[in-house]
């Protein structure tokens, strides 16, 4: 397994001061903070004197002759951390810093010894080092709040424009895919207009063709005016046919309609008898009609009994017939169309 990396973090704020962090965790070594920081507090006593020096006020602070005792203490920058770890109010900061973070209270800080003295030591989480560096040496923790500071503002920064040159990486790529869409866009839009110049040649040829055939479609209505004109002769035949029926004498609301509907189909006239209750006939003529039926005459002549269907189909049956074989008569020379009459309930 190879050493963990790591930093060392110093800048303008004071060239002294250099603090140490664990990449991977984030983590800072506060053995090496602390045998820094005192260092620097003696160097300075040695200059002003082997005491303490008061405030402004002459007086001399409690945390001054704290670390002052410390740093004179033998062993001391041995003991200092852990002095610091059973500080009753260490405790409570180590465990806030683990419920906040999802820790244990052993996760918030670790020792390395892997025989790199210069990064070996005790290393604290980030949210606990300020707390340390303060309770050591207040003066200079300001320092190191400052110092962080920075370094996390460059770190953000740094962030930041890697995110904003992935962003105009995406946008480079996403402006050139959309005009790589244009131009099989265009691509696409030129070989429609081709096709439709083509079929729109065809449209005209076919055109031709229709305008040649407009006196064939002619001679083709009248003969669908003479289909019509059976049609009428074979409704007024039914008409007759209905008048002599007999009656439902069991329930004579039940009343029986009739109605002859037709359509052309490449100039074949195709008509239909529809006979029934009111209901029946309403719903054919509906069905019949979205399938391009035109009601010839309107439903007519209501009456009752089983008799008359059977009666009046049989009758139309016959006559249609004789319409048929009338109608192919007369177009017998001219490949005429033949007439097609079909009866159905």
């Amino acid at each position: 397994m190879s050493a963990p990396a790591y930093s060392t973090i110093t800048n303008g704020v004071d060239h002294r001061l250099t603090i140490i962090m664990h990449n991977d965790s984030g983590y800072y070594n506060i053995t090496k903070t602390a045998s820094l920081l005192q260092t620097l507090k003696q160097e300075e006593e040695g200059v002003v004197g082997n005491s303490p020096q008061p405030n402004k006020r002459g007086k001399h602070t409690k945390e001054d002759e704290e670390a002052y005792a410390n740093s004179h203490r033998p062993n001391t920058r041995a003991k200092l951390t852990a002095n610091w770890f059973r500080n009753s109010s260490t405790r409570e900061k180590i465990q806030e810093c683990a419920n906040l973070n999802d820790l244990s209270v052993e996760e918030c800080s670790f020792i390395i010894n892997d025989g790199d003295n210069a990064h070996s030591g005790t290393y604290i989480h980030p949210d606990l080092y300020d707390y340390f560096v303060m309770w050591l040496s207040p003066k200079y923790s300001m320092r190191v709040s400052a110092i962080l500071k920075q370094h996390h503002y460059a770190a953000n920064m740094k962030v930041l424009k890697e995110k904003d040159d992935k962003i105009d990486l995406l946008r480079s790529e996403m402006r050139e895919q959309a005009e790589v869409a244009r131009r099989e866009m265009k691509q696409r839009d030129e070989e429609a207009q081709r096709k439709h110049d083509a079929q729109s040649a065809q449209i005209a040829a076919l055109l031709g063709y229709a305008k040649a055939g407009d006196a064939k479609l002619d001679n083709v209505q009248d003969e669908l005016i003479e289909t019509k004109e059976t049609v009428t002769t074979a409704l007024s035949y039914l008409e007759e046919k209905s008048v002599v029926s007999t009656s439902n004498p069991r329930d004579e609301s039940k009343h029986h309609y009739f109605v002859i509907m037709y359509h052309d189909v490449d100039g074949i006239r195709v008509a239909n008898l529809i006979a029934g209750q009111r209901r029946y006939v309403d719903s054919k003529i509906r069905t019949k009609a979205l399938e391009g039926y035109e009601v010839a005459l309107t439903p007519f002549y209501n009456a009752n009994g089983i008799d008359l269907r059977q009666n009046a189909m049989t009758a139309f049956i016959e006559r249609r017939q004789e319409i048929i074989d009338a109608e192919n008569s007369k177009r017998k020379a001219s490949r005429g169309t033949i007439v097609s009459l079909h009866a159905c309930s």
